[in-house]
């Protein structure tokens, strides 16, 4: 269902890309829709523990350390 939506909201950035100027406020309202639908059930499948990928693929994300001067903005 998740990805379902998330084509469906793909599928209305399309039409208003393709869109009719006469059909604007109703290709937005279907885009807002559509993002909104699959905002909902990414978070339902969250909840549920849903994981694109096998929980044992998945790696914790390590912050990256500032690198050593040269693109520093520190000192100017």
């Amino acid at each position: 269902m998740v990805d379902e939506a998330r084509l469906a909201w793909q599928d209305a950035f399309r039409e208003y890309s393709l869109g009719d100027r006469e059909v604007v406020e109703y290709l937005i309202y279907k885009i807002n829709a559509a993002e909104k639908r699959y905002i909902v059930l990414l978070k339902q499948a969250r909840a549920q523990g849903v994981t694109a990928w096998p929980v044992e693929h998945l790696k914790p994300v390590v912050p990256v350390a500032a690198s050593s001067g040269e693109n520093s903005d520190e000192g100017r």
